[in-house]
């Protein structure tokens, strides 16, 4: 009788990190769901997320009360960044973003979802269409990266391979500050911006 309820013991205590609560947040704003379980939680993701100035002018423009209205705004803003740098604009672009306390539970949704034991602060997961990420270990270019293997999955209806997908983000990242100039340079000159122009013309869009 001990052993089962260790084992029921056990499996509550899973689910307890691995399920989230009732919910705190459940906001929408323009192409974002924000979703979050703790108040606590938001604030320090909120607080951790910290824009640079041509981001933050976006954010500036719009009319936020709530720290889920700024923090929505504020992911908006990285999303017409990151689409301007990777030059595309799918229709109907939509994503969920579930913020979780630490890394811990972030891993350990990972681990139920895709039955691998790796640390996650964040990731995308393409079938839910959702990005996961920890609070604690939250930054600007982490959501970016998240946010633009969002975009490229909205953009093509079939999938460009892993690495491509990885070169796409990073360059998000590179160029969250990045002005008109820098960034038509970069498409122009740099092998990252070249191998974008290529991939575009390579993969078959959506809405093409």
């Amino acid at each position: 009788m001990k052993k089962y309820s260790i084992i029921l013991s056990s499996l509550w205590l899973l689910a307890s990190v691995v399920l989230p609560a009732q919910l705190y947040a459940d906001h929408t704003r323009e192409h974002v769901t924000l979703q979050c379980d703790s108040e606590q939680v938001l604030n320090e993701f909120n607080n951790k997320l910290e824009l640079g100035p041509r981001l933050y002018t976006l954010v500036e423009q719009k009319n936020y009360v709530t720290v889920e209205d700024e923090l929505t705004a504020k992911i908006n803003a990285i999303i017409e960044q990151a689409k301007f740098v990777l030059n595309m604009y799918p229709k109907n672009l939509h994503v969920k973003v579930v913020v979780l306390p630490t890394a811990k539970e972030c891993s350990a949704v990972f681990a139920k979802k895709y039955g691998l034991r790796e640390k996650k602060i964040a990731y995308y997961s393409l079938s839910e269409n959702t990005i996961y990420i920890s609070a604690t270990d939250t930054r600007v270019g982490v959501v970016a990266h998240e946010l633009a293997h969002a975009i490229v999955d909205s953009y093509f209806s079939e999938r460009p391979p892993y690495h491509i997908h990885e070169m796409l983000a990073q360059s998000v990242e590179q160029h969250l500050e990045s002005n008109e100039e820098l960034i038509t340079a970069f498409r122009r000159l740099d092998e990252n911006g070249a191998m974008l122009k290529n991939v575009r013309a390579m993969y078959p869009r959506r809405d093409g």
